[in-house]
C-alpha cells in the first residue's frame, strides 16, 4: 500500500457508486460421490473473470483507476499466489493480501482453473462487488480447489467436506420481495455517501430505507442516486 492513499480512496468511492450488479454469465457442473457411496450432481452459475472486469472497467477508468493481478508460484512449487492491486493515475496504490490457490489434481487446466478462481474471488471481495445473487460463487470445482487468503501465507487449505453430499444449490433468481444482500447494501451505501444521502433521504427518494429495500429495486435506486449527483 502506498503511503498516500486519500486520492485513491476518493476515486474508488466514486467508482463504486457506479459499479453495476455483475450478472452471472457461465455455468458449471459438480459431480462426486460421498464416502458412503452416494452420488451427487448439481449445476451452478457464476460470473467469469472477463465479465467481472468488463463490467467494472468503465467506472474504474473514468475515475483514473486501473487493476493488475500478479500471479507467481509459491515456495512449495505447487500452490500459486494471487495479489490484486488497484492503482490510481496519481501513483497511489491499494493492494489486497496474498491469496493462495492450490490445485489437488495436476495438469495445466487444473492450475489455470484455481488461478482464475482466486482472481475472481479476491477481486470481488477487494472491490466490494455484488455478483449475481449467490453469497459464495465457487467458480472452480470445490473438490479441486484449496484457497486461503492471508497476508502471512497461511498454508491451511479449504475444501468441501467429503463425508456428506452437498446441499442442493440455492435458487439463482431473487424471489419477489427479497431484501438486499450485504454486497448490494455495500454498493448502495457507497453511492449514498457520494451524494450525501442518508437513510431517511433514501426512503424519501425511493420509498425504501436501505434495510427494507427489495433487491429488485436496487438498479432503480442507483439510477436515482446518480441523478442526484448531477
Amino acid at each position: 500500500m502506498s503511503e498516500g492513499i486519500a486520492v485513491v480512496y476518493k476515486a474508488l468511492a466514486a467508482a463504486q457508486a457506479e459499479f453495476p450488479l455483475v450478472e452471472f454469465d457461465a455455468k458449471g457442473k459438480v459431480r462426486g460421490e460421498t464416502k458412503s457411496g452416494q452420488k451427487y450432481e448439481y449445476e451452478y452459475e457464476y460470473a467469469t473473470l472477463a465479465n467481472i472486469i468488463a463490467s467494472i472497467r468503465p467506472a474504474l477508468n473514468k475515475h483514473g483507476l486501473f487493476l493488475t493481478q500478479d500471479v507467481w508460484t509459491a515456495d512449495d512449487g505447487i500452490a500459486h499466489c494471487v495479489r490484486t492491486r488497484l492503482m490510481h493515475e496519481s501513483g497511489q496504490t491499494l493492494e489486497a493480501g496474498v491469496m493462495l490457490a492450490r490445485p489437488i489434481s495436476g495438469g495445466m487446466q487444473a492450475i489455470g482453473g484455481v488461478i482464475a478462481y482466486a482472481k475472481r474471488y479476491q477481486l470481488t471481495a477487494f472491490l466490494g462487488l455484488s455478483v449475481g445473487e449467490k453469497e459464495d460463487d465457487d467458480g472452480a470445482r470445490e473438490e479441486e480447489v484449496k484457497a486461503k487468503s492471508d497476508d502471512r501465507r497461511n498454508w491451511n487449505g479449504v475444501e468441501m467436506p467429503r463425508e456428506k453430499a452437498p446441499e442442493p444449490p440455492k435458487k439463482q433468481k431473487q424471489e419477489a420481495g427479497q431484501l438486499l444482500t450485504n454486497g448490494a447494501k455495500t454498493t448502495l451505501r457507497a453511492a449514498m455517501d457520494r451524494v450525501s444521502v442518508d437513510d431517511g433521504k433514501l426512503k424519501e427518494l425511493t420509498g425504501y430505507g436501505i434495510d427494507e429495500m427489495p433487491f429488485a429495486e436496487l438498479n432503480g435506486a442507483m439510477k436515482i442516486l446518480r441523478e442526484q449527483a448531477k
